[in-house]
């Protein structure tokens, strides 16, 4: 089986694969640059922020096991 992607991963690659800045996605979803550089390098974010890159890229938690 395999494993299955964090939220972090998926937040990562969907920022990466929208091909953005920093400064445009700031612009788009509020959450400071630098915040957003501290987490593509490998840093952890807020579950503020997590929630509005999600609203952004309609992502959704599952409810399922």
């Amino acid at each position: 089986m395999p494993k299955q992607k964090s939220l972090s991963e998926i937040l990562r690659d969907k920022i990466r694969q929208s091909g953005m800045t920093q400064a445009a996605l700031t612009k788009v979803c509020g959450v400071p640059q630098p915040r957003i550089a501290v987490f593509l390098g490998g840093g952890d974010i807020r579950l503020a922020t997590a929630e509005k890159l999600m609203a952004y890229f309609g992502l959704t938690v599952g409810g399922g096991r």
